[in-house]
Parts: structure tokens; sequence; C-alpha cells
């Protein structure tokens, strides 16, 4: 009996490492997975994934929202060539047990994989219920939600 134990407490400490390692991503992940989720158009996981209100500051100009697919057209962006994002680069520059901020180069690409915008943002997280959810981003330049 006591040899069994041993074994059930240590499969059990395994599936413990197992799911503490799929369900506990970083910030960092979330804004991959957010990123993967655009590129998907997939409106549910964009939702799922970001925080409400969401808030988004390009420039001078701010856009408040609800949620982050009443900020963002597909249709437009698709209109301006776009076609998929890809991450060049990502850092965190903040992070605690609540918030975080992952500063993000990415570019926007059209339809025959040529750069039509290379851009800086820095995203604010919050971490709701043990998931990193987007909060708002910032951009030092004037980026298209495909809104104009």
């Amino acid at each position: 009996m006591h040899r069994t134990y041993r074994k059930m407490k240590k499969i059990f400490f395994l599936l413990n490492l197992i799911l503490i390692g799929h369900l506990s991503a970083g910030p960092e992940e979330a804004v991959k997975e957010f990123f993967e989720d655009f590129n998907n158009e997939d409106i549910f996981a964009i939702n799922k994934n970001s925080d409400s209100p969401f808030i988004y500051i390009m420039g001078k100009n701010a856009v408040l929202e609800e949620k982050y697919s009443d900020a963002i057209n597909f249709n437009g962006l698709k209109k301006d060539g776009w076609s998929y994002s890809k991450i060049n680069t990502s850092k965190v520059l903040y992070n605690d047990d609540d918030t975080s901020m992952v500063q993000v180069n990415f570019s926007r690409f059209d339809k025959d994989n040529e750069i039509i915008l290379t851009s800086d943002v820095t995203y604010l997280l919050v971490n709701k219920d043990g998931n990193w959810r987007l909060k708002g981003g910032f951009s030092p330049n004037l980026t298209t939600l495909g809104n104009d």
C-alpha cells in the first residue's frame, strides 16, 4: 500500500507540473497568442484574450472600446493590403502578479509576403483569474486598425 501511495504521489506531481506549464502562460506568450488569433481573424479568441474596456493609444489618437473587436476592422486592413502580422521582437518591460507591459516590434505583410508596415507597440496586460489579457496598447505612431 505504501508503494502504491508513493507511485500515485509521483503521478500526481507530474500531472501538476504538466498542467501548470500549460495553464500559466506568461504575458509575452499571451501577446504571441494574441497575434495568432489576430492573424486567424478569430474575434471570439481575441475578445477572450483581451480585457474590457480596451484602450489603444496611437500617437495622439485614442480609441476606447468595450471589446477589442469593436476597434478592429479586418476588411479595412485587407483593403489596405494586410494579409498577416508577425512579431519581430518582444520584451517584457514590467511584470508583477497583476500587471505586465510587453514591448513588441511587429510587421504587417501583404499577400506577397512584402512588408507594408513595421511598428512598435507596448501592450498593457492584466492577470485575470490566472490568465493574462491585453488591456491596452500604446504606439508612438498612428497605426491603422482598418477603420480609416
